[in-house]
């Protein structure tokens, strides 16, 4: 599980500040120890991230770490440590991903990386912009708000809508001398709320599939067998092997997500696979038209609705199973081509 830490201290009094650092140190020990991986922005004295580092290096655990950095700074950042100091040396070891372009799109490329954001302290600015870009991106977003700053004037929204009222508790607890025990608390919390909401997010996500599959074998099904006269013929062929096609597709997430069909892709966007699997048949429409071509010397014409029935359903099936095998026929022609270039 890859945990994005965001947060800093400028709001808090230098009396204040210690009991951060101190809480940010056994926070990050606590996440080595559960095995979670750290994503962090910032190396600035001012930021959690450099104390949470500190504190998984803490502990002999199968953890780690990666630090994005921006390619584009507006401005320069305070509080870095100079080059022969002990708190630059921390970083050394730590792989750096350099993100095209600016905070705010480092911001948002850390939180589509991340499987839960945390949040602690913080400034009304970049860590309150974050953690709502989170939230519109359905990312699970945990606020600390014992510290102050932007995780506790947003807590009542979060704590509202997403977090039980054990789970609330357990997030405002007090750290004291007993930070130890809290952040382990706090981070097993943080691993229930990040599993529930991922849990709920995938329940919705299946629904809507199954709803997209219905429409699209019913509209199928319209269209071939109940012979609507008002659908132009041309139209009535476009909408056959557009429902063939995104019937594919959507059968194939469903089959990725329940675990019935192996992945190829480290990724799968549900608009985007549709889109491959209607372009998909629009190509093979191309093909035939092309072909028709070239044997006939004449283009192929759809004159009446018996035409638009009948190479739809010649073509349906061939749509249907390309679009569900895309990942794979992909992937083969990939290590193919691969293949032949190192050769």
């Amino acid at each position: 599980m890859k945990v994005l830490v965001l947060g800093s201290n400028r709001h808090l009094q230098d009396g204040e500040k210690a009991g951060f650092v101190a809480a940010c140190d056994a926070l990050g020990a606590a996440f080595a120890q559960d095995g979670k991986s750290l994503i962090l922005c910032s190396q600035s004295a001012h930021t959690a991230d450099p104390y949470v580092l500190k504190g998984a290096k803490r502990k002999k655990a199968a953890s780690s770490a990666v630090l994005y950095r921006p390619s584009l700074t507006e401005k320069v950042e305070e509080g870095l440590p100079s080059a022969d100091s002990s708190d630059a040396k921390l970083w050394k070891d730590i792989p750096t991903r350099i993100v095209e372009g600016s905070w705010r799109i480092l911001h948002l490329r850390a939180i589509r990386d991340a499987d839960a954001v945390v949040a602690i302290g913080g400034s009304a600015g970049s860590t309150q912009t974050a953690i709502y870009s989170a939230e519109l991106l359905s990312k699970p977003t945990i606020l600390i708000p014992t510290f102050g700053g932007t995780a506790n004037e947003n807590w009542q929204y979060f704590r509202g809508r997403y977090y039980r009222d054990d789970e609330a508790q357990r997030l405002l607890s007090p750290w004291g001398s007993h930070a130890e025990e809290t952040a382990k608390s706090v981070v097993e919390t943080i691993g229930t709320i990040a599993k529930r909401q991922a849990q709920s997010a995938a329940h919705f996500e299946q629904i809507g599939l199954v709803l997209l599959a219905l429409i699209s074998l019913g509209l199928w099904t319209y269209v071939m067998f109940a012979t609507p006269q008002f659908i132009p013929p041309a139209l009535a062929l476009c909408l056959l092997l557009s429902s063939a096609s995104a019937s594919g597709s959507i059968l194939r997430l469903i089959l990725r997500n329940i675990g019935a069909l192996s992945t190829e892709w480290a990724e799968s966007h549900a608009v985007i696979t549709i889109i491959l699997g209607l372009l998909i048949g629009f190509g093979v429409l191309l093909v035939g038209g092309f072909a028709n071509l070239s044997l006939n010397g004449k283009i192929m014409t759809i004159d009446t609705y018996e035409d638009a029935r009948r190479i739809g359903l010649s073509i349906s099936p061939l749509l249907f199973v390309v679009a569900l095998f895309l990942e794979h026929a992909w992937a083969k022609l990939s290590r193919t081509g691969l293949g032949r270039i190192k050769a």
